[in-house]
């Protein structure tokens, strides 16, 4: 009934457009931000998981022939879907991220699965939370990204370095493009400030991602067995009970 009192942050969208025309998905309690929630336990099929995650290989089968077809945790739309946008407000960048945590749908209540393995959806929705906890905590880590600009330090020359979460780097980006244009505009020869905003942000998002190297299947499950309050709730995982197809 009214328009968004942070409409020129999110400046894509209608004014009068509730929570991106997806309250199924988002929630805005006050009209001040839109909330993106995780997508957890969304119960689905291979076909819509590789539709929505933007991925070809095969996941989420029936029969499942590895644990990796129980669950799926991932980027909606990809490394395409994260998005980024320059706030005229606040004179900073935004970046949005959707993640979404997949389970078979035949491990949802009264599936072939879920009939046939009491107890094994909890712990794949477990894990898969853990999978998405370590996309949440590497989006908001702090990471080191090359600007591609040369500077004299000590009678050295050095690449300089944008440190910082991936938005403060995108903002410290901003700042030194147009600071290199003012002091000397051919410094930045023909390259645009929205072409040097993106080639920062692909080498940023590189390094967000490095940030989940590792052994992540048994930080997952470590963090799905605290999730269920401790190893002996999940016997699937810890080979106690195989899964009855």
């Amino acid at each position: 009934m009214t328009s968004d009192p942070m409409a020129d942050k999110y400046y894509w969208l209608s004014p009068y457009a509730y929570v991106d025309n997806n309250p199924i998905k988002l929630i805005d309690p006050n009209g001040k931000e839109i909330i993106v929630t995780r997508l957890v336990r969304q119960f689905a099929n291979g076909q819509t998981a590789q539709s929505v995650l933007n991925t070809s290989q095969e996941q989420l089968r029936y029969p499942p022939s590895s644990v990796h077809d129980l669950g799926v945790t991932g980027i909606q739309g990809g490394g395409k879907g994260v998005q980024y946008a320059f706030n005229n407000k606040t004179g900073k960048y935004d970046v949005k991220v959707t993640v979404v945590e997949y389970v078979n749908q035949n491990l949802q209540h009264g599936g072939d699965l879920d009939t046939r393995n009491p107890g094994l959806e909890r712990e794949v929705s477990a894990h898969e939370d853990g999978h998405g906890d370590q996309f949440e905590e590497s989006f908001k880590s702090k990471i080191e990204v090359g600007s591609g600009i040369t500077t004299t330090k000590d009678g050295k020359t050095v690449e300089m370095k944008f440190n910082g979460q991936i938005d403060n780097v995108l903002d410290q980006a901003g700042n030194q493009y147009d600071k290199l244009k003012k002091n000397n505009p051919d410094a930045v020869g023909k390259v645009t400030k929205d072409e040097y905003i993106k080639s920062v942000f692909d080498k940023a998002l590189v390094q967000v991602f490095l940030k989940m190297a590792g052994d992540q299947e048994k930080d997952a499950n470590n963090r799905a067995a605290k999730k269920l309050g401790g190893t002996e709730q999940m016997p699937y995982t810890n080979g106690a009970k195989k899964i009855s197809l």
